[in-house]
């Protein structure tokens, strides 16, 4: 069982550069978990804990979907299917950019896919907020990596075209170890942040950069297609 190192690489800069959608998405509750008293300084030591739960639940997730594409390998001719699943997750990134950047919803779409089953999960998560204590911010992460995202689920179908619960595992780790800086952020520089995410220029060039990326996938995917 090999693994990529190359495709390990590339979910961690999707992480990064997607930072404007975590932040989005994730900085709200990021930065309620991280103060403990209103007027109190934010605390790393439960934003650590947040995301260890947020992170652990990313390489559950990319096990199972690794699991599920090494059960379809029986089934299907797995190199063709590696391929197209590989084209159409660089398909969801362009979209992810152009959402970021703020040229096209499109993505919405494929993220309300996921909230019939948020809806049932979230309520989990309310029954540790307030938090408290250290391991309730951890169990709060797990429940919000379930939090219905495009840039999840984009990498989530490379997992499956890895057809191995490791190597799904592995790209969903190094996926959310790269969304961590910017996160990390928002708790420590939260006003510098908040106020410079809201630039145009600055989405506009992250959503670049995603689309960039995106294009660069796909045109060596469809080479080896071609």
């Amino acid at each position: 069982m090999s693994i990529d190192i190359q495709q390990l690489i590339s979910a961690f800069l999707i992480g990064l550069l997607g930072g404007t959608h975590c932040v989005v998405m994730c900085g709200g509750i990021v930065s309620a978990i991280s103060i403990q008293q209103p007027g109190s300084p934010p605390s790393v030591k439960r934003t650590i804990f947040y995301n260890l739960g947020r992170v652990n639940s990313y390489v559950i997730a990319g096990m199972i979907f690794g699991g599920i594409g090494f059960a379809l390998e029986n089934f299907a001719d797995i190199k063709a299917s590696q391929l197209y699943l590989s084209l159409f997750a660089s398909s969801i990134l362009i979209l992810m950019g152009l959402y970021v950047a703020g040229w096209l919803n499109w993505i919405l779409k494929i993220e309300y896919l996921g909230q019939h089953v948020w809806k049932r999960i979230e309520p989990i998560g309310r029954k540790w907020i307030p938090i408290q204590k250290d391991y309730q911010a951890y169990l709060v992460g797990m429940v919000w990596g379930w939090l219905p995202c495009g840039l999840v689920y984009s990498v989530l179908i490379w997992a499956i075209s890895s057809t191995s619960w490791l190597n799904g595992g592995l790209i969903m780790l190094a996926f959310g170890l790269g969304t961590l800086p910017n996160l990390f952020a928002m708790v420590l520089f939260a006003n510098n942040i908040a106020t410079n995410l809201k630039k145009p220029w600055v989405k506009k060039a992250a959503g670049l950069l995603i689309i960039a990326f995106g294009l660069y996938q796909g045109v060596i995917v469809f080479n080896q297609v071609a």
